[in-house]
């Protein structure tokens, strides 16, 4: 068997009137094809991957902002964050934030958080018995009262692309849960 590649070097309509420039233009983008076929796959399946993974990373949540009253809904910034061996107590890990710009992140959004409103709050209706949620990483203060600034809250942050290109940062936690004082103190309470 033999391979070779045609030369046309006549003008007579070949193929349906192509004529040799055409033919011959033809058979240059098969051989390009064939010579660089696995690194067109190799991309193809990199842009099929970067469609379909998430990264991911540590990191340790610095505020929240009300998305509103009554929503139970917040957005988060933080910074990446680290895990150190030697801690204490002895034994378990202390951790630091990073400063990486690269990785610092303003309204991160709380999965758990997606669907609350009024009422449910996390699958739970806030008013029986009456509770107060506050954002993650907060302070409970009394009163009603969440703290929203120096969270104490480290989470897996997950970055992801929204549907217009955007990055996207979120996670997954539950909300720091309280009965509320009065219904506590007036018989809601044993």
């Amino acid at each position: 068997m033999s391979n070779q590649r045609p030369i046309f070097n006549e003008n007579a309509g070949l193929f349906g009137k192509a004529n040799r420039v055409v033919m011959n233009g033809i058979i240059d983008t098969v051989d390009t094809v064939n010579q660089y076929q696995a690194a067109m796959m190799a991309a193809q399946q990199l842009l099929l991957e970067q469609r379909q993974t998430m990264r991911f990373f540590l990191a340790k949540l610095n505020t929240a902002t009300s998305l509103g009253s009554g929503t139970y809904k917040w957005t988060y910034t933080g910074a990446p964050f680290v895990l150190n061996t030697l801690g204490s107590p002895a034994g378990y890990p202390s951790g630091a934030a990073v400063n990486d710009a690269a990785d610092q992140f303003s309204a991160a959004i709380n999965l758990r958080e997606f669907y609350n409103h009024s009422n449910p709050v996390d699958g739970m209706n806030p008013t029986m018995p009456a509770v107060s949620v506050g954002p993650v990483g907060s302070t409970y203060s009394g009163s009603n009262t969440w703290t929203t600034t120096n969270l104490e809250a480290v989470v897996i942050v997950y970055v992801t692309v929204n549907t217009t290109g955007g990055v996207v940062y979120f996670f997954d936690r539950p909300n720091p849960v309280v009965c509320a004082e009065e219904s506590f103190f007036e018989g809601g309470g044993e």
